[in-house]
C-alpha cells in the first residue's frame, strides 16, 4: 500500500470511516463491496497456491462475489462474516508466530463461530462486520496516505508493525471497539440479540 498514490490512501480512509462509523446504515452497499474484497483475497490466494492466471481468476471472483451478494444479501452477510472472522483468526495466529495446523485451526474455529453468530444474531454481527472492515481500511489507507504526505511517519509505522507483531492487532481492536460503540449508540437500542427480536409483541414497540 505504501507504493500506491496518496489519493488511493485517502479514498480508503474515507471509505473506512464511513464503514466503521455508519456501516449498518450503508449495509446494502457495503455487503457487496465486502464480498468483492473477500473474493479478491480468495482469488489471489488461489492464483498463488494453484498457479492460476491472476489476471483471469481475480476479476472473475470479484464480479461473482459482488453479484452474488447483490442477489442474496442476507446469505452474503453470513458468508462474509464467517470469512472475515476466519481470516482474522489466521492473521492473529500468523502475527503471534503460529503456522501450519495451528493457524488453520484458529481460522476454522473463528470462521465457524462468526458464521453461527451471524445466523443467531445478524444485527449485532453486521455491526461488527462493518466495524472490522472499516477499521482495516482505515489502517491500510493511512499507510498509503502517510507514504505520500508523511514518509517518515509511514516508515516508522511499518517498522513498528514489522518489529512488534501486536501493534496492528491492538490498533485494529481499538478502532473496532470505538466504531462498534459509536454504531450501537447511534442505533439507540434498536439492536436485538437472538430470540429477543422475534419475541417482541406489537405492544412492546410503543
Amino acid at each position: 500500500m505504501a507504493s500506491q498514490a496518496g489519493l488511493t490512501g485517502a479514498v480508503l480512509v474515507a471509505a473506512g470511516l464511513a464503514a466503521a462509523f455508519y456501516g449498518v446504515r450503508l449495509l446494502k452497499l457495503l455487503v457487496p463491496l465486502i464480498c468483492a474484497e473477500l473474493g479478491y483475497a480468495l482469488a489471489v490466494g488461489l492464483a498463488t497456491w494453484a498457479g492460476w492466471a491472476a489476471f483471469v481468476i481475480v476479476p472473475l471472483l470479484i464480479v461473482l462475489s459482488g453479484t452474488a451478494a447483490l442477489a442474496r444479501p442476507r446469505v452474503a452477510a453470513v458468508v462474509a462474516s464467517g470469512a472475515t472472522w476466519g481470516l482474522l483468526g489466521a492473521f492473529l495466529a500468523a502475527e503471534v508466530g503460529l503456522g501450519g495446523f495451528a493457524m488453520w485451526s484458529c481460522a476454522l474455529l473463528l470462521g465457524l463461530t462468526g458464521t453461527v453468530l451471524a445466523v443467531v444474531s445478524p444485527a449485532t454481527m453486521n455491526v461488527l462486520l462493518t466495524s472490522l472492515h472499516g477499521a482495516a481500511w482505515i489502517i491500510v489507507g493511512f499507510v498509503g496516505l502517510a507514504a505520500s504526505l508523511m514518509p517518515v511517519v509511514c516508515t516508522t509505522f511499518q517498522a513498528w508493525a514489522d518489529d512488534q507483531p501486536l501493534v496492528i492487532p491492538v490498533l485494529l481492536a481499538m478502532l473496532v471497539t470505538t466504531a462498534y460503540s459509536c454504531q450501537v449508540n447511534s442505533l439507540r437500542g434498536d439492536l436485538r440479540v437472538g430470540a429477543v427480536a422475534e419475541s417482541r409483541t406489537p405492544s412492546d414497540s410503543h
